[in-house]
């Protein structure tokens, strides 16, 4: 079977979203798949890329469109959505049209993504090939005009299958799209840790707060969090904050601590690939997001033994069971995050426990080898579609 793979991801060379579909091409050139691979331009090739090359996938890397300018310019002037479709001979994909995939998987990193491969849609649709987009966020904070919510609802609609990263997320599409989406189902991302059991907490000494993500405070809400940490309650307590990752927020982050008064419990680690590392110096996962998929984040810290503070966003609750594997907060806002964190504090003599609940729970729950349930979910639907 040919399999496609066109990811929508530009903003970075590489991130969680794409790690799903990288496994799932893995197993697929194992078994005797075609693949191919469409992803933006980078000056250097991501490794996991650089690997399936190798491997025999075929790599295609695709320049910006300069329909999106275009699109946007027309937009001002007619006062109306406009299309652009380049000539097939300019088209970024035409090698994907030329090689005629039996199944293509769009990796979405946010939902309606698809947008910034419209050409493709419309491929798909004209052509008839099956299709799999893979929605790995949605934030609920955006509206969705009624032209672009009908065109988004006939993209899903006719998809072969959608699959999203939690049940959350696939509520949050549905409602968004004022449809429903019989064909959608829940995968899960891979956790790439070697299963040691949990790990023992930290020294005795301040708590030690650990907020794993992107500087990026529309979606991962460190404001919040420094906001709760700056209040009276907790001038008094002993613990201290460890922002793992980068992101552009991070210089306003660094002001929002000297406003708080706390910039000296807080500590800027920037990205660290070594997660046992993390959790070896940590006693607590705390999580103030805005909107989330289901975060690699708090599955990485379950499978260390750590408890986590969360909000109910994306699939955080349905990992995050309120007093057994951690505390939730109603919304991402500094009243309600604090009165989650207020129950994390007051029950610290038992974070061991809820930690090996919380290792527990990941150990029975987590698929195994998701990039081969997807893989299952990809070719049945390819067949399903073709009979």
């Amino acid at each position: 079977m040919r399999i496609a793979v066109v990811s929508t991801m530009g903003a970075t060379p590489w991130g969680g979203s794409e790690e799903l579909w990288a496994l799932m091409a893995g197993h697929a050139l194992d078994d005797g798949h075609e693949v191919a691979l469409f992803v933006h331009r980078w000056p250097e090739l991501h490794p996991a890329l650089r690997a399936l090359s190798e491997r025999g996938a075929r790599l295609y890397r695709r320049g910006r469109s300069y329909a999106l300018a275009g699109e946007r310019m027309a937009g001002r002037v007619l006062r109306r959505p406009v299309r652009l479709s380049p000539p097939p001979v300019l088209s970024s994909f035409r090698h994907l049209y030329a090689w005629r995939p039996d199944v293509v998987v769009i990796s979405e990193g946010t939902f309606f993504s698809f947008v910034h491969v419209g050409e493709v849609a419309d491929w798909l649709a004209e052509s008839g090939t099956p299709y799999v987009p893979l929605v790995q966020y949605l934030s609920d904070a955006y509206g969705v005009a009624d032209a672009f919510r009908e065109r988004a609802a006939r993209f899903y609609g006719q998809a072969a299958r959608v699959a999203f990263v939690s049940a959350g997320n696939l509520e949050s599409g549905q409602r968004q799209l004022a449809a429903r989406l019989p064909n959608a189902t829940v995968v899960q991302n891979p956790v790439k840790l070697v299963d040691a059991g949990p790990m023992p907490l930290p020294p005795a000494g301040p708590a030690q707060l650990a907020s794993v993500g992107r500087l990026a405070v529309g979606d991962k809400g460190q404001d919040v969090l420094l906001q709760t940490l700056g209040g009276p309650a907790w001038r008094g307590r002993e613990w201290r904050l460890n922002l793992y990752g980068t992101g552009g927020d991070e210089g306003y982050l660094r002001a929002l601590a000297g406003m708080y008064g706390v910039a000296d419990r807080v500590a800027f680690h920037g990205h660290v690939t070594d997660v046992p590392s993390i959790w070896a110096a940590n006693h607590l996962l705390v999580m103030p997001s805005r909107a989330e998929g289901t975060p690699l984040a708090l599955l990485e810290a379950m499978r260390c033994g750590r408890a986590a503070v969360v909000t109910d966003v994306g699939g955080n609750v349905e990992w995050v069971r309120e007093g057994h594997t951690g505390f939730v907060a109603e919304a991402p806002t500094a009243r309600s995050f604090g009165a989650a964190l207020e129950r994390a504090w007051a029950a610290r003599a038992e974070w061991s426990a809820l930690g090996r609940t919380a290792y527990d729970e990941a150990a029975r729950r987590l698929d195994a080898e998701p990039g081969r349930t997807l893989l299952n979910m990809v070719t049945g639907a390819a067949r399903a579609e073709s009979d």
